[in-house]
């Protein structure tokens, strides 16, 4: 557990320490809010000295309620005795002192007091929302906790809501599930309809209320029952190198089963165990009681099957007890190697090292001898000694200073064998944000039991620690001691002073701080200097206070036109300040700029020109202004049809004016100037003409152009001209072309075009023969084409058929995709009008590309995997999820796969849990839709945390059993590498079908006990317990059974929630914005339990969206009615309040609303 030292240092002079007041008395809080607390304290009896001149409050958050412990400080006028401290943190534990100063120095601190802000409700929704679907009733739901910071107080638990997207108008179903500190957020709601649409969220609750809810997430139920696990698994026949096996086909529910996930033949062979010890054994002595133990295993034609890993045993050489064994994985490709801990000191231990695989061990190794060391000197117990001032010493058991320097001392440990050669001093320095920097050491000799340490920096918080060392090693260090050396003032002036004259009468001054390390303490302020330059006057100073990463800056007014100024600087703390920068010699104007011109328009505009107008509305006593135009483009001619910027500004001898607000104006068009050439004519079919021509330039283009033009008359000449035109006008014409349409004819449109076939990637059309026209139809063109996403057409795609075919087959089409297809036939005399337009959408098919940037990141022994879907092209239907596949990379089984549904415009994950830790795993992801699984993403190879499991939980016992639940106690065992955060309580009963019925309770690491609810009356259950930490679970408890009680058919015999409402509630308002509820307690009949507290509710009616905000209230059992008073509403506003009374069960029903509005 981290510890946090504070040091009050309080300096005085030996002639005057009599003379500084004493500590403030009677130091309290009167009034604590959510994020402010006012707080009061007394005068201290001033007698003969100094008057107090100030007073200073010190505070700083509690250690146990984490976070930052900044030391905070507010000073005080000194004749203030109440003050208000803001910017608190909601449900917080704070510390508090204050100390008096006068003009001779400052008091000691008053007795420390506490104080613990309120709580409001969370801010923020629970984050990482994620249901799947368990059975065919049953959800799951996962989710984490919003940031801490947005907790405001201390997280109690979530509610889990849940109802039907077929009916709307139907409120939410909440569930209480309580937070499980550093676990998994999870819940299992059951009980629901099979085949049905959900809509689920989730919010974050406290003792002050409910936070906002997430993001609704909408899920569908299974269709039917899934099958129970197979029963009666039997080994029947063992052969040297086979085995047959059997079992029992399951309960099979609704449906008939698919797949058994398990071969059925002689697909598994027998194992023998390694023929060969593993070689090279090496043992390295660490520590007094630490061996290391490296080898290589056996040579792998020697394995008989996949090595699992290796039995280290060791025991002590001359006992004759047997060997003790721990268990090592095989580590392909890296090093074998096993730590052994708590062995005795000098002592003879042998090791010995077994390779295993699934059938057993191997012959053991070579046995190594090898001793421990002896004992290392423990670590010192430190005190410091502190001097303050020249001529006084101050006595403390954390940390003192002598100006630069601190003086240390230690006692030698009361065991251990002394035989120190030296000892080692480290001290250090934290930065602002709490990180250690430059460790130092100093070596001091085995004969000095004080030191002391020089040149440390002023005003600045140091860490120091003490470790002993003898010939053995070095030992651990002691408790780390804080201390902080006193502040002095700055050291160096600010820097980069810039001095710019703004106006006749005021001078801008801007700055940097000094270095940091320059500032000897908290940098409070700079005093800013000026003068006349030719006056004797002494410098006038203004105080400005720092800003932290901004700018520094003052406006220095009120001064004299014309006029040379000095100007200078200075940086201070809370000590004084430092040296003043060089003087800086500035003159103000003698005139005005003018002002900044007003109006700015633009009343007429033409294609190449503008005018513009504007107002001004002083120019300032010069005569001599003059305006600027100003555009953010290139000025030049005016171009037609452009949009150009426009700002002005007006400029004296003095200076210019800030520019206007810019304006935005575009000129007119201009009729084309240029006439298309390179005009062809060429006759096409019996009346049309196809005309084609070069576009004069437009915008840097001028490409080719054409035009059919239809319907003439037969045998007839015309002349065509082609002009160019825009909104202004036409353009000059080209020049004219004559020509004669001749007297052919086209084919008809061909008849009954339909489409026959379709598939995922082809489509079968037909048609008939119509009239050929003049001549001969030469061909048919089939033209297609598809629909984007958005609806628009994308790529026309033309088949030329022969004139003979009155089918085709389209090849190379896109699987469920909207097409649109037409016939025309041809002659020589042109081509047909188009049939009808026939649409078809191709069949679905299995995606056809893997999913995108797959990427996976390790949680302990869990894996999260995220990923894109694939581009849509490839998705070939409806994407309905993805299948995310697993498996241990030195494993020759198939990949395990968990079913993860698509989340639309969202983030598409999966959580792969309960794996095994420091073992590489092969990751890969495939998309799905009805038709089948797309191929795989390249596969991902990840490592898992290493750590230990920890032990099953002790002890497991049933403490009380009813018809529908039972209580069970347990109690925790060895966590392993890291705190268990979690308990998995699983139960379940048999029948002649099997396992059914199985549940799991999942709760919390620091509870020893649970209520298993939702039981069936006398029925024989079993159960077992595992923890769980961030490596992974546990093996199980040992089973134990238990049988619950016969169904009761009057009165409860189950534990339940009260039944009934509070009574008697009434609201009065109080106090401006506050109103006093007060409330009996339900009839104790209806209490169903021990009654443990309320809920007060209240909302406002004004906003009809806004749920209830609660409050909890513990039950008072001394009073006949309850009370609370609710504070801080808004005025003007009606409220709706109701209370609810709950035990240790659960919520019992709402008290009918009472509406009262604040005044």
């Amino acid at each position: 557990m981290m510890k946090v030292f504070i040091l009050f240092v309080f300096v005085a002079s030996a002639t005057a320490f009599e003379n500084v007041p004493a500590p403030p008395l009677n130091l309290k809080v009167q009034e604590v809010e959510s994020r402010t607390v006012n707080v009061s304290w007394s005068p201290p009896y001033t007698g003969n000295t100094d008057p107090i001149t100030k007073y200073i409050l010190l505070y700083w958050r509690d250690a146990a309620s984490g976070g930052p412990h900044r030391l905070e400080e507010k000073v005080l006028n000194g004749n203030q005795t109440t003050a208000l401290i803001e910017n608190l943190d909601p449900g917080t534990n704070y510390q508090l002192v204050i100390a008096a100063e006068n003009g001779v120095g400052r008091s000691e601190p008053s007795d420390i007091i506490s104080f613990t802000t309120a709580e409001k409700e969370p801010s923020a929704s629970p984050i990482d929302v994620n249901v799947e679907v368990k059975g065919i009733a049953s959800l799951f739901v996962t989710w984490k906790p919003p940031p801490e910071s947005e907790w405001n107080g201390k997280l109690k638990g979530f509610y889990v809501g849940y109802k039907s997207v077929h009916d709307s108008s139907q409120p939410y179903t909440f569930k209480a599930v309580d937070y499980v500190p550093g676990g998994v957020q999870e819940s299992t709601i059951t009980h629901l309809r099979n085949d049905t649409e959900y809509s689920i969220i989730v919010k974050a609750f406290n003792n002050a209320g409910t936070g906002p809810p997430s993001q609704d997430i909408v899920i569908r139920t299974s269709e039917g029952d899934v099958p129970t696990t197979p029963f009666e698994l039997k080994v029947q026949e063992i052969w040297t190198r086979s085995a047959r096996v059997s079992w029992l086909v399951p309960y099979t529910g609704n449906n008939p089963i698919q797949n058994m996930f398990c071969s059925t033949g002689e697909t598994q062979y027998l194992v023998e165990v390694p023929f060969d010890p593993p070689t090279d054994v090496n043992v390295d002595v660490k520590g007094t009681g630490t061996l290391v133990v490296t080898w290589k295993p056996p040579p792998k034609e020697q394995w008989n099957g996949k090595l699992k890993g290796f039995y280290v045993g060791y025991k002590m050489t001359q006992s004759y007890d047997p060997f003790s064994y721990k268990t090592v994985d095989y580590v392909p490709d890296g090093v074998q190697e096993c730590t052994i801990t708590h062995l005795h000191k000098n002592t003879e231990y042998s090791i010995i090292v077994q390779a295993f695989n699934k059938v057993g061990s191997g012959p053991p190794s070579h046995e190594v001898t090898i001793r421990t060391l002896g004992e290392v000197e423990k670590c010192v117990y430190v005190l410091l000694l502190v001097s303050i001032g020249a001529s006084h010493t101050y006595r403390s058991e954390t940390a003192g200073v002598l100006d630069r320097t601190a003086r240390i001392s230690w006692l030698f440990p009361q065991t251990g064998n002394h035989s120190n050669t030296k000892f080692v001093v480290q001290y250090w320095r934290y930065t602002e944000t709490g990180s250690r920097f430059r460790l130092k050491e100093e070596v001091v000799s085995s004969g000095q039991t004080s030191f002391l340490i020089q040149h440390l920096h002023p005003g600045t918080n140091y860490g120091l620690a003490i470790l002993a060392e003898n010939k053995v090693g070095q030992s651990e260090p002691s408790d780390t001691v804080l201390f902080a050396t006193n502040e002095e003032e700055p050291s160096a002036p600010p820097t980069d002073i810039n001095v710019d004259v703004n106006g006749t009468t005021s001078l801008l001054v801007t700055w940097k701080p000094p270095q940091k390390y320059e500032w000897n303490g908290k940098l409070k302020g700079f005093y800013v200097g000026y003068r006349i330059t030719q006056s004797y006057h002494p410098f006038s100073y203004k105080t400005v206070d720092y800003v932290p990463d901004g700018v520094q800056e003052y406006m220095i007014t009120d001064l004299i036109k014309n006029t040379e100024y000095s100007i200078r600087l200075k940086a201070f703390n809370q000590i004084g300040s430092g040296p003043a920068s060089s003087d800086l010699v500035i003159r103000t104007l003698g005139e005005d700029v003018p002002a900044t011109p007003v109006n700015l328009k633009v009343p007429e505009v033409w294609s190449r020109s503008v005018r513009v107008s504007w107002s001004s509305p002083r120019a300032g006593k010069n005569s001599n202004t003059k305006y600027v135009l100003q555009s953010m483009e290139r000025w030049g001619d005016l171009q037609p049809d452009t949009t150009y910027s426009l700002a002005i500004v007006a400029e004296n001898e003095v200076g210019q004016s800030e520019p206007s607000d810019t304006i935005l104006f575009t000129t007119n068009e201009e009729e084309p100037s240029g006439s298309p050439t390179d005009v062809n004519v060429d006759v096409n079919g019996t009346s049309s003409l196809l005309v084609t021509w070069k576009s004069p330039p437009i915008d840097g283009w001028n490409g080719k152009l054409e035009r059919i033009l239809r319907r003439l008359q037969k045998y007839t000449r015309f002349g065509i001209i082609v002009q160019a035109y825009n909104k202004a006008g036409v353009g000059p014409s080209s020049h004219d072309v004559t020509i004669r349409t001749s007297g052919g004819e086209m084919p008809a449109t061909p008849l009954d075009f339909k489409v026959q076939e379709i598939s995922a990637t082809s489509a079968r059309v037909s048609w008939s023969s119509s009239y050929n026209g003049s001549s001969s139809i030469t061909n048919y063109i089939l033209q297609y084409w598809k629909y984007t996403a958005s609806g628009s057409r994308y790529r026309l795609e033309e088949e030329i058929v022969s004139s003979e075919q009155t089918s085709f087959l389209i090849n190379d089409l896109h699987p469920a995709t909207n097409y649109s297809i037409d016939i025309v036939a041809e002659n020589i005399e042109g081509r047909s009008q188009p049939s009808t337009t026939i649409h078809f959408t191709t069949y679905n098919d299995k995606p056809s590309a893997p999913p995108t940037d797959v990427n996976v990141a390790v949680d302990g022994t869990a894996l999260l995997v995220r990923w894109k879907p694939p581009h849509h092209d490839g998705w070939n239907g409806k994407l309905r999820g993805f299948y995310v596949g697993y498996k241990n990379m030195i494993s020759l089984d198939p990949y395990d796969y968990k079913r993860v549904n698509y989340v639309s415009d969202g983030v598409q994950e999966c959580m792969i849990k309960y794996l095994r830790w420091n073992t590489e795993y092969s990751i890969t992801v495939q998309a799905f839709n009805n038709n089948g699984r797309g191929p795989a993403a390249g596969e991902v190879v990840i490592k898992t945390s290493g750590g230990d499991l920890p032990d099953p939980p002790l002890y497991l016992k049933v403490q009380e059993v009813w018809s529908r639940s039972a209580n069970i106690a347990w109690s925790p065992s060895h966590t392993g590498s890291s705190p268990n955060t979690k308990y998995l309580v699983k139960f379940w009963r048999f029948t002649v079908y099997g396992d059914i019925f199985p549940g799991l309770n999942l709760v919390n690491s620091s509870q020893t006990s649970v209520l298993i609810k939702n039981l069936d009356p006398a029925s024989n259950y079993y159960l077992n317990i595992r923890a769980e930490n961030e490596v992974g679970r546990s093996e199980p408890s040992e089973t134990i059974s238990f049988t619950t009680n016969e169904k009761v058919t009057c009165g409860f015999d189950d534990p339940k929630e009260p039944s009934a409402p509070p009574r008697r509630v009434k609201a009065e308002v109080k106090i401006l914005t506050s109103v006093f509820v007060t409330w009996k307690p339900p009839l104790k009949s209806e209490w169903n339990g021990k009654l443990t507290g309320f809920y007060v509710g209240y909302k406002s009616l004004q906003d009809s969206s806004q749920l209830y905000t609660f409050k909890t209230v513990d039950y008072n059992k001394r009073g006949e009615y309850q009370e609370y008073l609710i504070t801080n509403l808004r005025k003007g506003m009606q409220y709706s309040i109701i209370v609810k009374a709950f035990n240790n069960v659960g919520i019992g029903p709402p008290s009918k609303p009472v509406i009262v509005k604040i005044g």
